[in-house]
């Protein structure tokens, strides 16, 4: 009876191994080489390893200067803006806050305070305010 209470070994005799997955680096690796002060007549043995994970938040202005030409028959051509922006705000600050009121369910006065923080100037009116610009079936946050 001890015998039948006992947990069978798998078939095959193999050990059953975890279902772990292997983990995927879901952003890019900076690698940095931080040197270290050392006595003379020391070895070098290589490097030890250690990862830090960071979120870098800051404010970024971009300013795009459009060719302006007149032509003969007095018509002014504008150079277009690159694809995916429109409005005062890029695609990445959109998408940012698109995640913060749907997925984190953060209210327009704290997004508005949030983004201010962090050096963006928005007004409460801008959050939800879809432009003209969009296509109606475009779901569009600022």
């Amino acid at each position: 009876m001890d015998k039948a209470s006992d947990a069978k070994p798998p078939a095959g005799g193999k050990k059953r191994r975890g279902r772990g997955r292997k983990r995927i680096a879901r952003v890019a690796i900076e690698d940095r080489v931080l040197k270290a002060e050392v006595p003379a007549g020391s070895r070098f043995k290589g490097y030890e390893s250690f990862l830090v994970q960071d979120l870098v938040l800051r404010p970024v202005a971009l300013r795009f200067r459009r060719e302006r030409w007149a032509t003969p028959d007095g018509r002014t051509i504008v150079a277009p803006l690159p694809p995916g922006i429109w409005g005062h705000f890029g695609p990445d600050l959109r998408r940012f806050v698109l995640a913060q009121s749907h997925q984190g369910q953060v209210t327009v006065p704290r997004l508005v305070a949030l983004l201010e923080a962090i050096g963006i100037e928005v007004s409460k009116r801008q959050v939800p305010r879809r432009p003209a610009a969009a296509a109606p079936s475009d779901l569009v946050v600022l």
